[in-house]
């Protein structure tokens, strides 16, 4: 990763660190192309961004540990966006992210396998969405949601601080950050005899610290795999009933994590 200029984000809304984690040395050019495109998008609505590909390994909390901790490393950026190599959305996705204005928002899709649904954990009971500053019904809001899948996050410098903060001393060795040292925000854990990812992982320990968790349900977003598994969450949740809406019913329920 190229330093960014230091001091160079009063100008701007923020700076944007945009990292493609790219753990597979063919990346789909429709990725590609959609990274190219935000990052347009971005700069016109006032952000300065640096884009980046981290192309690492198949050890996956590694390359977003790394990652992450070249971002802490460098204060001139304001926000973390990491996106794996096969996950895309449609114009103004990235944009949508960053203005939400919250510590941590996630792009939620569909997982690879057909009828296994989104890749995502639930709090208890039907989904709302709200102004994540007033907590009140907003019909494009947020979701607050338990867990979020790594393959579209967005995040602050605050949340970054706040976890290397909290776990200062779990780092481990590497000449590819300044400072030469990684924090394993990102790892995988057996917690009541259930293994945890590594972004599941780490979305139980921002909650844990205090932090919200919050998911855009109205990306349409895009998992490549043998074929391009599609949708938005939102309508995912309206076709379940599990969605909270003026006039409209939900399934009161508590929903197992999906």
């Amino acid at each position: 990763m190229t330093d960014a200029p230091a001091n160079m984000s009063g100008q701007f809304k923020g700076h944007v660190l945009l990292v493609r984690i790219a753990y597979d040395p063919k990346t789909n050019d429709e990725v590609r192309d959609w990274q190219e495109q935000e990052c347009f998008d971005l700069t016109q609505a006032g952000y300065l961004v640096t884009p980046a590909a981290k192309k690492g390994t198949a050890d996956l909390e590694d390359n977003r540990n790394t990652v992450a901790s070249q971002f802490y490393q460098r204060p001139q950026f304001t926000h973390l966006i990491m996106f794996d190599q096969d996950v895309r959305g449609t114009p103004g996705a990235l944009r949508r992210l960053v203005e939400h204005d919250v510590d941590l928002v996630a792009g939620v899709y569909r997982k690879r396998v057909a009828g296994q649904g989104f890749a995502v954990r639930t709090l208890p009971g039907p989904a709302e969405t709200v102004d994540p500053k007033t907590g009140k019904y907003k019909a494009d809001g947020l979701i607050k949601i338990a867990g979020a899948p790594g393959g579209l996050l967005c995040m602050t410098r605050a949340c970054i601080e706040k976890m290397v903060t909290a776990y200062s001393d779990h780092w481990y060795a590497s000449g590819l950050v300044p400072g030469g040292r990684v924090w394993a925000l990102f790892e995988f854990d057996v917690i009541d005899h259930e293994r945890i990812s590594e972004d599941m992982n780490f979305s139980r320990r921002w909650r844990e610290l205090g932090g919200d968790l919050w998911a855009d349900p109205h990306l349409e977003l895009h998992h490549h795999g043998d074929a391009a598994f599609s949708g938005r969450y939102i309508d995912h949740l309206r076709q379940l009933g599990k969605l909270i809406e003026p006039g409209k019913m939900a399934r009161i329920e508590t929903p197992a994590a999906h």
